[in-house]
């Protein structure tokens, strides 16, 4: 069986409504000036959107070992994605 894809953990959000806000969180990351997306974010969790966390993280001045592109609590929170 092939492994699945990761998917992201939005904090305090569930089914469509994390969803949902995976995909305005790119364009928050983007205002942040941390995007690495080629061609902006779509609807799917990829490497470039891990990526973008990842320099969110950075920006934030968390720990290098903290800085691996998933979301936590605080970064979420911090990253100010709004509600639909």
């Amino acid at each position: 069986m092939a492994p699945r894809a990761a998917t992201p953990h939005f904090p305090g959000l569930h089914g469509s409504t994390a969803l949902r806000a995976g995909y305005r969180h790119g364009s928050a990351l983007g205002a942040e000036g941390c995007s690495a997306h080629s061609d902006g974010p779509g609807p799917q969790w990829t490497s470039a959107d891990r990526d973008s966390f990842r320099l969110w993280q950075r920006k934030l001045g968390d720990a290098p070992e903290y800085c691996d592109g998933w979301p936590g609590p605080r970064q979420w929170a911090a990253l100010k994605v709004p509600a639909a």
